[in-house]
């Protein structure tokens, strides 16, 4: 048997994924580790195969082939060509007999950061996949890449103005009714102000979040407000689905209003000179009872007392 060789690069990759074992006591490794070529083989072919239990497969898989001689990488090849040296630089985790999930069964590409997934990292995943199966603490939410995560805000926000859509197309008389100027307001909140959000998960956004987010932000108070109040109800619609355990409390913004000023009296004298005669009465009403136009409007004599007519 040939006597294989390893680059010092190598034999890092190899401590780094746990095939070699650095010594407790900083001694030099036996030689045996480092040249017995079966015994690195059995370590990575163990690392490398089908896990089974509980009812559910853990398996590292590829669907590269060798780009010279069309070698389909697998478990059986060490995802190695042997004739040319080549290894498959893109492997996925494949888990089947999940309860509750599409398919029974999912693909695991890239990791949390949307980064696809070399040989040594996914070993380390399937590893890790493998010890929460044990520990009866997995949840495939945990190991799906950040694009995929359904209770990350950016993907839910998707589902939510989907939702807000549809409601505009019910009947006015229907409870789920939605004006389009509403939900104008709604898509623009999320285009152009809630991106702060977009790498949380919902039920990670706290108070503070929150806080922090509107503390931060340069806008007038009306706005503020506003903006606060489409946040809730992206939120209680999440809880209302049972997405969300609790919705976090929003900071209070007094609303800003500006006092309008009134016509100085003599200004409103000035006005009724120029007002015809046969209308005089509903402006002088006005004056005299401070009443809003609406309200003169509406009134019937029934709403006049009689003891003060």
């Amino acid at each position: 048997m040939n006597q294989q060789l390893y680059t010092l690069d190598q034999v890092k990759e190899l401590v780094k994924v746990g095939f070699i074992k650095i010594q407790t006591d900083n001694t030099i490794a036996p030689t045996s580790v480092l040249t017995n070529e079966d015994q690195i083989h059995k370590i990575f072919k163990s690392q490398i195969s089908e896990w089974t239990g509980q009812g559910m497969k853990v398996k590292i898989r590829s669907e590269e082939r060798c780009r010279d001689c069309g070698l389909i990488y697998k478990e059986e090849n060490k995802f190695h060509c042997e004739n040319h040296d080549r290894w498959a630089r893109r492997v996925f985790v494949s888990i089947t007999g999940l309860k509750d999930h599409k398919d029974g069964r999912e693909r695991i590409f890239s990791d949390n950061n949307d980064i696809p997934l070399s040989i040594e990292v996914a070993i380390n995943l399937k590893n890790e996949i493998v010890d929460s199966i044990k520990d009866n603490t997995f949840t495939i939410k945990r190991y799906l890449p950040r694009s995929r995560q359904t209770f990350l805000f950016k993907n839910y926000k998707k589902e939510y103005l989907m939702k807000m859509e549809w409601r505009t197309k019910r009947l006015f008389d229907d409870p789920e009714w939605m004006s389009l100027n509403h939900l104008k307001g709604i898509k623009n909140a999320f285009k152009n102000h809630f991106n702060y959000f977009d790498s949380f998960e919902i039920q990670n956004i706290k108070k503070k979040h929150i806080k922090d987010y509107f503390d931060s932000l340069e806008c007038n108070r009306n706005c503020k407000r506003r903006l606060i109040s489409y946040l809730k109800h992206f939120l209680r619609w999440a809880l209302s689905r049972e997405d969300l355990m609790k919705v976090p409390t929003m900071p209070k913004i007094k609303l800003q209003r500006k006092k309008k000023k009134g016509l100085y009296q003599n200004a409103q004298f000035e006005i009724l000179q120029y007002i015809p005669e046969s209308d005089k009465p509903i402006f002088e009403f006005l004056i005299e009872t401070g009443r809003r136009i609406n309200e003169a409007r509406a009134i019937r004599f029934r709403d006049l007392k009689e003891k003060e007519r």
